[in-house]
């Protein structure tokens, strides 16, 4: 899987980001579009194919049990034309991808943020014992998660959030350890309205992804990403994006 990432991104560098998504994602595949969750191949299959070098790198990822199921995540940087031209923008991906009948790797949901700088240049492989759990246990933690959130009772998260966790948002790093996550999450608004629209589960059903939109600062709707992996506890966030 993390070796079909490093392919993907060196392929947008060869061949034009339009090039390597239509290349590498599932034709089923979800990505966000101005706030709004759509089938990502018909979208990219519009797009002109113009100029910029997109490149990224995973430094975070998880395989489910089943082996055919996982997700990547790290940063990602434009360069306008050539890889010669300074970085215009840059930010964090989540990338969901599941092994088909084939053998070969395509990923089936992508998001991520539009800015932060990274300083994690390493592999980590999150490798948290897991066990199964169901689609309605799945989105009954999300329910009672988002509904607190909404409350404002932030001590909610550390009731969810796995040792074994990641955590992006806008303008931030990722954020890997407990005192940096702290950090990240104090600075979130004490009440969030998360609107989930979709989900998706490995057939292992140990790692599951749930998405959907938050309110951004213009009041428009954003993208917000949820990786949940089932422990022995229950469900508990492995990894989550905030455009925000």
């Amino acid at each position: 899987m993390v070796e079909t990432e490093v392919r993907f991104a060196a392929h947008s560098v060869e061949h034009g980001t339009r090039a390597a998504f239509l290349a590498f994602m599932d034709t089923a595949a979800i990505m966000f579009e101005k706030g709004v969750a759509v089938k990502a191949y018909p979208m990219w299959e519009a797009r002109p194919n113009n100029p910029g070098v997109l490149h990224w790198m995973p430094v975070i990822n998880e395989l489910a049990a089943s082996g055919d199921w996982g997700f990547t995540l790290g940063p990602w940087t434009f360069q306008p034309r050539t890889e010669q031209d300074s970085v215009v923008a840059r930010g964090h991906f989540i990338t969901v991808w599941k092994r088909g009948a084939d053998g070969s790797w395509k990923f089936i949901f992508d998001c991520g943020t539009d800015s932060g700088d990274e300083s994690l240049h390493l592999l980590y492989t999150f490798n948290a014992p897991k066990t199964r759990g169901t689609v309605e246990s799945l989105m009954a933690a999300e329910r009672l998660l988002d509904g607190r959130l909404l409350l404002g009772d932030t001590m909610v998260r550390r009731r969810f959030r796995s040792p074994s966790s990641a955590f992006c948002r806008e303008a931030r790093p990722i954020a890997l350890m407990p005192r940096e996550q702290d950090t990240l999450l104090a600075a979130l608004p004490a009440r969030i309205a998360f609107s989930p629209v979709g989900h998706m589960i490995a057939p292992s059903g140990d790692l599951a992804v749930v998405y959907g939109t938050i309110a951004g600062a213009s009041g428009k709707p954003e993208p917000y990403v949820r990786i949940w992996r089932h422990e022995a506890a229950g469900w508990k966030i492995a990894a989550e994006l905030l455009r925000m």
